[in-house]
């Protein structure tokens, strides 16, 4: 089940709703890595995203998603993390492509972080939180100089 946060800015009233979700996390998780997968291999991602799966056919996708934070204008994204898995030599074949974290940290070696980039500016993003991190993670207001507070439910 996502978890829905939304963070606003006590200097300047800046708020954005951010869903978490795990890697694999129902239904809906499944079908967008499907869709994913299929975006990677026509090279919607990259020439070595398109190349992933025909190189690592038992490869698995990290579609967890995350708030990512320009390093050059501050402009905030929630996307998934996109980051590309190895089956672990000792391990058997999975089937699928999309699986839980749980999954992911025991049977799959990360083999590449996605190099994601600004929507806005096309500069360097960071990942600031994800579903793990988000309580306790410190994000810039990119409006002001102000850290993001959460706001209760």
């Amino acid at each position: 089940m996502p978890d829905l946060v939304r963070y606003r800015c006590p200097s300047c009233g800046y708020s954005l709703n951010v869903e978490y979700t795990a890697s694999g996390e129902g239904v809906e998780a499944k079908e967008t890595a499907s869709r994913q997968i299929i975006e990677m291999e026509k090279g919607l991602y990259g020439q070595e995203e398109r190349d992933f799966f025909d190189r690592h056919p038992d490869g698995a996708i990290s579609n967890e998603m995350a708030l990512y934070q320009c390093q050059e204008c501050g402009a905030l994204s929630n996307r998934p993390k996109l980051n590309l898995y190895v089956l672990k030599k000792d391990m058997k074949p999975i089937k699928g492509r999309c699986f839980t974290n749980c999954t992911l940290a025991t049977g799959f070696d990360l083999m590449r972080s996605y190099p994601h980039t600004c929507q806005v500016c096309g500069g360097d993003v960071m990942m600031v939180a994800d579903y793990r991190n988000y309580h306790r993670s410190m994000v810039m207001c990119p409006e002001g100089d102000d850290l993001l507070t959460i706001l209760e439910e």
